[in-house]
């Protein structure tokens, strides 16, 4: 059951509560503007686990993990006064290590990212033509409301527009208990969104209209990870793997498999360059 309650002059939450204190998943709203600044995970009364925070006046929108209100862990930035996306690794509210960058008119790159501050280009990435053409978000209609709905197959909490799923909110399915919380558009997973699936597996990163497309990290049960780009759920495009034995590949992806230019490191540090068809090293380039 959600309650309403107000937090100060400006500031109401809506959600999940426990003793009269937010905790689980809400909506905290600035009244004096009437739309939300953060929706989504809440730990007594501060932002932890997925969630969607405006920043900047509407210009900068960012989705990702929290940890007692500190950003920590996979996200997705968008600074909508540059037209730029970032996808990585925050520590302590800024972007630490590999960061995936693209900008409207621009090739899409890799930096290198030190306390938010990028140092060093690291590579282009070839990145799907027609992924950039429409990345998926969802943006805040002022019709928007928020509640919970019990369903045949489960349960919502979050926003809803003319009484569809829209915005962000919490999905969790009866029959197999994965949920996923994140951005929906007309009861479909669209944009940002973490999904757990019953098995183990985690997914964080972009959809579009159910499916897994766009950048996005896969952490499978087994320890091995996967972070690039994915096309109607499958991995296609560019991204690296991770297997849980050490071993490491960069490069190019088609169907869910290596294919196309890549760089193999074995666990052993042994390493393979080249060129790849349907997960087999075929030669190296000149």
């Amino acid at each position: 059951m959600i309650k309403q309650i107000r937090l100060n002059r400006d500031h109401i939450y809506i959600g999940e509560v426990n003793n009269d204190i937010p905790h689980g998943f809400g909506v905290y709203i600035n009244t004096d503007i009437n739309e939300p600044v953060y929706i989504g995970g809440i730990k007594n009364n501060t932002f932890d686990g997925l969630g969607k925070e405006i920043l900047n006046d509407g210009n900068r929108l960012l989705i990702g993990l929290f940890e007692d209100e500190i950003h920590r862990g996979f996200t997705r930035r968008i600074d909508f006064n540059k037209y730029t996306y970032l996808y990585g690794e925050l520590d302590n509210d800024y972007f630490d290590g590999e960061v995936f960058s693209y900008t409207k008119g621009y090739l899409p790159k890799y930096y290198y990212y030190e306390e938010d501050q990028r140092i060093d280009q690291k590579l282009f990435a070839p990145y799907p033509k027609e992924l950039l053409k429409n990345i998926p978000y969802v943006l805040y209609d002022k019709e928007i409301t928020f509640d919970e709905i019990i369903y045949d197959n489960g349960s919502y909490i979050g926003g809803l527009l003319r009484g569809k799923r829209h915005y962000f909110g919490r999905y969790t399915w009866k029959d197999n208990n994965e949920i996923y919380i994140g951005e929906w558009k007309d009861d479909l997973l669209h944009g940002f969104g973490e999904y757990f699936f019953n098995n183990g597996d985690i997914y964080i990163g972009e959809w579009n209209e159910d499916k897994r497309t766009g950048f996005g990290k896969y952490l499978f049960k087994s320890g091995a990870i996967y972070l690039g780009t994915f096309q109607d759920g499958i991995i296609e495009g560019y991204g690296s793997y991770l297997w849980s034995n050490g071993d490491f590949y960069f490069g190019n992806w088609k169907d869910g498999k290596r294919d196309g230019y890549g760089v193999y490191i074995y666990a052993d540090n042994d390493l393979k360059a080249g060129k790849f068809k349907e997960n087999e090293f075929v030669g190296e380039t000149e």
